[in-house]
């Protein structure tokens, strides 16, 4: 079984070591560090906290199915169907186990949306571990249960989505005005240059990594330009960078003002970088107050 890992891994490690351990350097940069003592006791149970909360609708769930059960644990025939039983609960806790081993011996505090696919064996396990359920009761109390989630939770997300900017208007992905960018930038540079937009960069500013403006004009733009994660082309090993001299590019970012301003670190790498005048656009949200500010930088493409 060790020999089938890492057979199976094999082309992955292969990736990570040959592309510098990209993924590895995403979770440094958004793992939050500690900084004081009680951090490496607060950040695991932060994080333990979290995935309480998002798995809290599935234990309810199984609560309702087996919880009043007398059934009591599943009878286990033969060395086979335990082994099968211990496989698939080291599958479903084991993920979440190793994360948050590692993550408190570091004193790190993983993104809590990193564990949704950390929990996709849990429910099974717990199938496997129980008698099945013979009354009718618990399965009426279940669909029930199941189809209040199934409906209340879309219905909370609307209207979050709909008012929140009534209370705190953030930015968010959601509510970003993605198309209305793309067609602006793609425009500009197709009335500038009169070629199509090839490449598109984003920027470490602003209000956050800087990657929802630049990915809303990969998506949304005819052209389907390449993104230049974070504006480096470190990140970015498919980024030609004598072809991006050659054909220009365009860096895009979220910032708090419509002050002009270009981030070093894309000065730095890219010499004729020309600054342009910084977008406003109305967030998609009849609410929203504050309009998205998008600042904006070329690299002409050489004649």
């Amino acid at each position: 079984m060790a020999l089938t890992f890492v057979i199976v891994i094999a082309p992955n490690a292969m990736w990570v070591v040959d592309h510098d351990f990209l993924p590895f350097r995403y979770v440094d940069e958004r793992a939050q560090s500690a900084v004081h003592w009680y951090d490496y006791l607060v950040h695991p149970l932060r994080w333990v906290v979290s995935q309480v909360q998002f798995t809290f609708p599935a234990l309810v769930l199984m609560a309702l199915l087996y919880g009043r059960a007398d059934g009591g644990l599943r009878p286990c025939a033969g060395e086979a169907a335990l082994f099968d039983r211990r496989y698939v609960t080291a599958l479903a806790l084991g993920p979440f186990a190793v994360t948050t081993i590692v993550a408190a011996m570091l004193g790190r505090l993983p993104v809590a949306m990193w564990g949704y696919p950390l929990w996709s064996f849990g429910p099974l396990a717990i199938v496997m571990w129980l008698k099945p359920i013979s009354d009718d009761r618990p399965l009426h109390r279940f669909a029930v249960a199941f189809i209040a989630i199934f409906i209340a939770f879309p219905l909370v997300y609307a209207a979050v989505e709909l008012w929140e900017p009534l209370v705190n208007d953030r930015h968010k992905a959601a509510i970003f005005p993605g198309r209305a960018l793309a067609e602006t930038i793609t425009r500009q540079w197709r009335d500038r240059t009169g070629t199509a937009l090839v490449y598109v960069g984003g920027a470490e500013v602003g209000t956050g990594p800087g990657e929802i403006a630049v990915n809303n004009v990969a998506v949304y733009s005819p052209d389907r330009p390449h993104v230049i994660v974070h504006g480096n082309p470190r990140l970015s090993p498919w980024i030609d960078l004598a072809d991006l001299e050659r054909r220009g590019a365009v860096f895009v970012w979220e910032q708090e003002t419509t002050d002009p301003f270009v981030p070093a670190h894309l000065r730095e790498t890219f010499s004729r970088l020309e600054m342009q005048p910084p977008i406003a656009l109305a967030r998609q949200n009849r609410f929203s107050r504050a309009p998205e500010i998008i600042g904006y930088a070329v690299v002409p493409p050489q004649r």
